[in-house]
């Protein structure tokens, strides 16, 4: 008998209760989607609204996507050119945003299919820290 991982075993149990959930019905539960953001930023745009899909219609989640949200902001669309991502401080305070919605939310959804960014390990590593539900994913099927 080989002894299961126990990520593995976390990830069916999890699935289960997903299952069963999507199956009664119940209120969508609202969660953290993570995915690329740096690297090719229009195909992994593309992805996180793939991963929002999926996470609506096939997880019945109501899914939050800071780096799809926050990235928005330009020195345009702010007076204070210090908070926009791109600067390092508006970096900084993204980040942290970030961190307290998933303390609020208390769930995380990674999806790997395009692999893991320097943001989704640092996103990981809070998650663990703050106790967070986590969950791994990928979309059968993407065209990448």
């Amino acid at each position: 008998y080989k002894m299961e991982n126990i990520s593995d075993i976390m990830n069916r149990v999890i699935y289960q209760i997903n299952y069963d959930h999507k199956e009664q019905k119940l209120e969508p539960n609202t969660v953290m989607i993570e995915s690329p953001y740096s690297g090719d930023i229009e195909k992994n745009i593309a992805y996180a609204r793939l991963c929002m899909h999926d996470s609506y219609f096939n997880h019945n989640e109501a899914p939050f996507v800071g780096h799809l949200l926050w990235t928005t902001l330009d020195s345009d669309s702010v007076t204070n050119a210090e908070h926009i991502p791109d600067s390092e401080e508006g970096r900084k305070q993204a980040l942290m945003k970030c961190r307290l919605m998933r303390q609020k939310l208390g769930t995380v959804v990674f999806y790997t299919d395009r692999g893991w960014s320097n943001g989704m390990k640092l996103a990981a590593k809070e998650a663990v820290e703050d106790g967070l539900c986590i969950l791994y994913r990928t979309i059968e099927d993407i065209k990448q």
